[in-house]
Protein backbone atom coordinates (compact mmCIF):
# COMPACT_ATOMS: atom_id res chain seq x y z
CA UNK A 1 0.00 0.00 0.00
CA UNK A 2 1.15 3.40 -0.93
CA UNK A 3 1.52 6.10 2.11
CA UNK A 4 -0.15 9.38 2.06
CA UNK A 5 3.39 10.99 0.79
CA UNK A 6 4.04 8.63 -1.83
CA UNK A 7 0.79 9.40 -3.43
CA UNK A 8 0.74 13.02 -2.92
CA UNK A 9 4.21 12.98 -4.39
CA UNK A 10 2.88 10.42 -7.19
CA UNK A 11 -0.03 13.41 -7.84
CA UNK A 12 2.83 16.16 -8.04
CA UNK A 13 4.72 14.37 -10.69
CA UNK A 14 1.14 13.31 -12.29
CA UNK A 15 0.25 16.82 -12.51
CA UNK A 16 3.57 18.48 -13.60
CA UNK A 17 4.03 16.05 -16.52
CA UNK A 18 0.38 16.51 -18.16
CA UNK A 19 1.07 19.96 -17.69
CA UNK A 20 4.54 20.49 -19.40
CA UNK A 21 5.56 16.66 -20.17
CA UNK A 22 8.69 14.38 -18.16
CA UNK A 23 10.89 17.27 -18.13
CA UNK A 24 8.56 19.33 -15.95
CA UNK A 25 8.38 16.50 -13.02
CA UNK A 26 12.30 17.46 -11.43
CA UNK A 27 12.45 16.56 -7.82
CA UNK A 28 12.35 20.06 -7.04
CA UNK A 29 8.94 20.27 -9.24
CA UNK A 30 7.59 17.36 -7.30
CA UNK A 31 8.27 18.02 -3.88
CA UNK A 32 7.02 21.91 -4.10
CA UNK A 33 3.68 20.81 -6.00
CA UNK A 34 3.25 17.91 -3.42
CA UNK A 35 3.75 20.52 -0.27
CA UNK A 36 6.97 18.03 0.90
CA UNK A 37 10.42 18.67 1.18
CA UNK A 38 13.16 17.63 -1.54
CA UNK A 39 14.81 15.08 1.68
CA UNK A 40 10.87 13.44 1.65
CA UNK A 41 11.03 12.94 -2.10
CA UNK A 42 14.31 11.10 -1.69
CA UNK A 43 13.03 9.22 1.18
CA UNK A 44 10.00 7.62 -0.70
CA UNK A 45 11.88 7.30 -4.34
CA UNK A 46 15.62 7.28 -4.96
CA UNK A 47 15.46 9.16 -7.80
CA UNK A 48 13.10 10.96 -10.71
CA UNK A 49 13.17 7.73 -13.01
CA UNK A 50 11.60 5.64 -9.43
CA UNK A 51 8.69 8.48 -9.08
CA UNK A 52 7.87 8.13 -12.95
CA UNK A 53 8.21 4.42 -13.00
CA UNK A 54 5.96 4.44 -10.42
CA UNK A 55 3.49 6.30 -11.36
CA UNK A 56 3.22 4.81 -14.65
CA UNK A 57 2.77 1.81 -12.87
CA UNK A 58 0.08 2.98 -10.53
CA UNK A 59 -1.83 4.82 -13.51
CA UNK A 60 -1.57 2.27 -16.01
CA UNK A 61 -1.37 -0.93 -13.90
CA UNK A 62 -5.02 0.20 -12.53
CA UNK A 63 -6.13 0.68 -16.11
CA UNK A 64 -5.34 -3.51 -16.35
CA UNK A 65 -6.35 -3.84 -13.51
CA UNK A 66 -10.04 -2.35 -14.13
CA UNK A 67 -10.48 -4.35 -17.30
CA UNK A 68 -10.41 -7.59 -15.23
CA UNK A 69 -14.31 -7.45 -14.72
CA UNK A 70 -15.02 -7.83 -18.63
CA UNK A 71 -17.23 -10.16 -19.07
CA UNK A 72 -18.03 -11.64 -22.98
CA UNK A 73 -19.37 -14.96 -24.34
CA UNK A 74 -16.15 -16.76 -24.25
CA UNK A 75 -13.07 -16.44 -23.05
CA UNK A 76 -11.11 -15.51 -26.40
CA UNK A 77 -13.38 -12.81 -27.21
CA UNK A 78 -12.59 -11.82 -23.08
CA UNK A 79 -9.24 -11.32 -23.75
CA UNK A 80 -9.48 -9.69 -26.89
CA UNK A 81 -12.11 -6.94 -25.16
CA UNK A 82 -9.43 -6.81 -22.22
CA UNK A 83 -6.43 -5.87 -24.51
CA UNK A 84 -8.75 -3.55 -26.41
CA UNK A 85 -10.01 -1.94 -23.39
CA UNK A 86 -6.74 -1.55 -22.16
CA UNK A 87 -5.11 -0.36 -24.95
CA UNK A 88 -7.86 2.07 -25.67
CA UNK A 89 -7.86 3.37 -21.87
CA UNK A 90 -3.78 3.61 -21.72
CA UNK A 91 -3.84 5.92 -25.04
CA UNK A 92 -6.74 7.88 -24.07
CA UNK A 93 -4.76 8.42 -20.71
CA UNK A 94 -3.25 12.02 -19.82
CA UNK A 95 -0.32 11.30 -18.77
CA UNK A 96 0.28 8.97 -21.76
CA UNK A 97 -0.74 11.42 -24.00
CA UNK A 98 1.53 14.41 -22.45
CA UNK A 99 4.25 11.45 -23.01
CA UNK A 100 4.01 10.99 -26.49
CA UNK A 101 3.14 14.93 -26.98
CA UNK A 102 6.20 16.28 -25.33
CA UNK A 103 9.01 13.28 -24.66
CA UNK A 104 7.76 10.26 -26.61
CA UNK A 105 11.79 9.12 -26.33
CA UNK A 106 10.53 8.90 -22.58
CA UNK A 107 9.26 5.43 -23.99
CA UNK A 108 12.28 4.22 -25.70
CA UNK A 109 13.52 2.30 -22.36
CA UNK A 110 9.17 0.69 -22.66
CA UNK A 111 9.48 -0.62 -26.29
CA UNK A 112 13.38 -2.40 -25.95
CA UNK A 113 15.47 -3.94 -23.79
CA UNK A 114 13.16 -5.16 -20.95
CA UNK A 115 9.47 -5.72 -19.60
CA UNK A 116 8.74 -3.06 -17.14
CA UNK A 117 5.80 -3.29 -14.01
CA UNK A 118 3.07 -2.91 -15.91
CA UNK A 119 4.06 -5.11 -18.75
CA UNK A 120 4.81 -8.00 -16.45
CA UNK A 121 1.23 -7.31 -14.65
CA UNK A 122 -0.69 -7.64 -17.92
CA UNK A 123 1.38 -11.05 -18.98
CA UNK A 124 0.89 -12.06 -15.60
CA UNK A 125 -3.40 -11.18 -16.41
CA UNK A 126 -3.01 -12.60 -19.74
CA UNK A 127 -1.43 -15.71 -18.85
CA UNK A 128 -4.01 -16.92 -16.48
CA UNK A 129 -6.86 -15.54 -18.94
CA UNK A 130 -5.17 -17.84 -21.70
CA UNK A 131 -5.25 -20.93 -19.43
CA UNK A 132 -9.22 -20.31 -18.62
CA UNK A 133 -9.68 -20.61 -22.09
CA UNK A 134 -7.84 -23.55 -23.34
CA UNK A 135 -9.19 -26.79 -23.86
CA UNK A 136 -8.14 -28.76 -20.73
CA UNK A 137 -8.53 -26.16 -18.37
CA UNK A 138 -11.56 -23.55 -19.93
CA UNK A 139 -13.39 -23.21 -21.89
CA UNK A 140 -11.57 -24.41 -25.07
CA UNK A 141 -12.14 -20.98 -26.53
CA UNK A 142 -8.27 -20.09 -26.74
CA UNK A 143 -6.15 -22.77 -29.21
CA UNK A 144 -3.76 -24.73 -26.91
CA UNK A 145 -0.34 -23.24 -26.65
CA UNK A 146 2.20 -22.32 -24.21
CA UNK A 147 0.74 -19.44 -22.16
CA UNK A 148 3.51 -18.02 -21.12
CA UNK A 149 4.67 -17.64 -24.87
CA UNK A 150 1.24 -16.49 -25.91
CA UNK A 151 0.91 -13.48 -23.43
CA UNK A 152 4.25 -11.79 -24.05
CA UNK A 153 2.84 -11.93 -27.83
CA UNK A 154 -0.20 -10.01 -27.09
CA UNK A 155 1.74 -7.80 -24.43
CA UNK A 156 3.96 -7.12 -27.54
CA UNK A 157 1.41 -6.50 -30.05
CA UNK A 158 -1.01 -4.29 -27.43
CA UNK A 159 2.33 -2.23 -26.42
CA UNK A 160 2.61 -1.81 -30.53
CA UNK A 161 -0.97 -0.44 -30.38
CA UNK A 162 0.11 1.82 -27.45
CA UNK A 163 2.89 3.53 -29.08
CA UNK A 164 1.86 3.65 -32.44
CA UNK A 165 -1.49 5.30 -31.62
CA UNK A 166 -0.61 8.28 -33.34
CA UNK A 167 -0.53 7.19 -36.70
CA UNK A 168 -2.82 4.43 -36.86
CA UNK A 169 -4.52 1.25 -35.48
CA UNK A 170 -8.32 0.50 -34.69
CA UNK A 171 -9.67 -0.86 -31.98
CA UNK A 172 -11.56 -3.20 -34.49
CA UNK A 173 -8.45 -4.11 -36.08
CA UNK A 174 -6.34 -5.06 -32.73
CA UNK A 175 -9.39 -6.90 -31.63
CA UNK A 176 -9.53 -9.06 -34.79
CA UNK A 177 -5.77 -9.51 -34.60
CA UNK A 178 -6.06 -10.98 -30.94
CA UNK A 179 -9.21 -13.00 -31.45
CA UNK A 180 -7.24 -14.86 -35.06
CA UNK A 181 -3.68 -14.96 -32.64
CA UNK A 182 -6.00 -16.67 -29.57
CA UNK A 183 -7.66 -18.79 -32.49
Amino acid sequence: MVDESSSRILDAASALIIDGGPAAANISAIAETAGVSRMTVYRKFPDRHAIIAALFNRELGGIVAQTMTLEAATQRERIAEIVVTSVSRINDHPLMQAVIRHEPEELTEWISGRLGATQRLARTVLHRLIVEGQPDSGDGSVREGNPDAMSLTLVLVAQTFVFAHQIGGTDAELRLLVKGYLS
